[in-house]
């Protein structure tokens, strides 16, 4: 098992090149996909718990991460999993989250129908070309994720997640069309 996170760890780190957008998004995945595995339990928690983990560590790159602390990543993470799960599949959707740590932090998650991954028009530099050509077929959900403090709008992001063959949904590629702020 040490070999395997190892040579995942250092593939993730390779492959992200200098880009410390990337490499926070593949730690974050791969450290929470690990915990999630860790804390599963029986085989099917270990393999809901290493996608839910990994989604939330996958966040811990984005401006997200730096808003969030870990504790509000995973139960936002959890919040629009339960939210996309209960929803029909050609259902759009809206839930509200609130931070526990921060009351006045809240966020609006929205997200489209489900979709093939082949037909949403994401800009070119969110997904990978291999990555889009092996999940092509995958059913996807376009969130949006709008941060606020109190009244005032801290900040926004895209992303596709898609459908696991678990039935919970994972992030794929980059965040797009982050507004933040100072933007």
């Amino acid at each position: 098992m040490k070999k395997i996170i190892l040579t995942i760890a250092l593939s993730l780190l390779i492959a992200s090149g200098c880009n410390r957008t990337q490499m926070g998004q593949s730690v974050g995945a791969l450290v929470g996909g690990t915990a999630g595995y860790l804390l599963g339990g029986d085989n099917a928690g270990k393999a809901i718990g290493t996608v839910i983990g990994a989604g939330a560590g996958y966040l811990v790159g984005s401006w997200l991460g730096e808003l969030l602390s870990d504790e509000e990543k995973e139960d936002m993470g959890r919040k629009l999993n339960q939210d996309m799960q209960s929803a029909d599949a050609d259902a759009k959707g809206d839930t509200d989250w609130q931070s526990e740590k921060t009351p006045d932090r809240k966020a609006n998650l929205s997200y489209t129908q489900e979709s093939p991954l082949r037909d949403h028009k994401t800009p070119e530099s969110a997904i990978d070309q291999n990555e889009l050509a092996a999940k092509a077929d995958c059913m996807c959900r376009e969130v949006e994720i709008t941060i606020e403090e109190g009244t005032e709008k801290i900040g926004s992001q895209r992303q596709l997640w898609c459908r696991t063959p678990a039935g919970d949904y994972e992030p794929v590629g980059e965040p797009y069309g982050a507004l933040t702020a100072g933007n």
